[in-house]
């Protein structure tokens, strides 16, 4: 039973448990007029979604999205003979024609092709900032006994921080609510934002200079480390540690 499930059964249960009470004084015909109205709403709507669910994807369906999908200009392209989608995917990935194959289908690994999964996560990337400011950043602040395990839950189950502090009520931030989300918008806008790159001539590898190192380290009186006589090379050659990594 899925907890939308679970939460009209109850609110059934308790409809019943009005109807039925004889003792003091019972809800009033308008009020329980209304509650039969919205549980009647809240069941079809329901029915909908499941109705929904078993209209699984037609011939019709995967020929309108392919054109919608070739109209956007993304390549389209249908495997044909005795090969799965995901070995040809596997296939244009390791011949260099694309970067990863998308797909929950983990029969990508066997063919050692690089894979991405959750693509189509609606969670993502809003969930994952959420998840990772519950648990605090340099933005935000940690809510106590919220660990990794937790913040997770609360995220798929509620979507949001605001949500979860709507919901679990029992685990408060450690400062006013309303200060603590100040501080989860800027946040947010934070990870949103990428400082500008420098300039790409800075980022260049330079060469490396023998004798304006020399100088350096004599300005900063580390010149015997360079003027030692020791194979850097070998340096941390062999059981550097003198331990025993083999031993239980």
């Amino acid at each position: 039973m899925s907890k939308t499930q679970n939460q009209l059964t109850n609110e059934e249960g308790l409809f019943w448990d009005h109807l039925t009470d004889t003792g003091g004084e019972g809800p009033t015909s308008e009020s329980m007029h209304a509650i039969v109205t919205t549980l009647a709403q809240k069941s079809a709507a329901m029915s909908e979604s499941y109705k929904r669910r078993t209209q699984l994807p037609n011939t019709q369906t995967y020929r309108e999205s392919k054109a919608i999908i070739q109209a956007m200009g993304v390549p389209c392209i249908e495997t044909d003979g005795p090969y799965e989608a995901e070995a040809l995917a596997s296939s244009i990935v390791l011949n260099g024609l694309a970067d990863y194959v998308g797909s929950e289908d983990t029969d990508v690994l066997v063919y050692e092709a690089p894979m991405l999964r959750n693509v189509a996560n609606r969670g993502t990337p809003l969930g994952y900032v959420d998840f990772a400011l519950l648990l605090g950043t340099d933005f935000s602040r940690r809510i106590k006994n919220v660990g990794p395990a937790r913040a997770l839950k609360f995220i798929r189950d509620h979507g949001s921080i605001e949500r979860v502090l709507e919901t679990e009520a029992q685990y408060p931030p450690r400062i006013p609510i309303p200060t603590y989300l100040e501080q989860i918008v800027l946040a947010r806008s934070v990870f949103d934002t990428l400082p500008p790159i420098p300039n790409p001539s800075t980022l260049m590898q330079g060469e490396y200079d023998e004798e304006k190192v020399m100088s350096v380290l004599r300005e900063y009186g580390l010149h015997w480390a360079a003027e030692e006589d020791w194979d850097y090379q070998n340096a941390l050659a062999g059981n550097f540690f003198a331990d025993n990594p083999r031993s239980d």
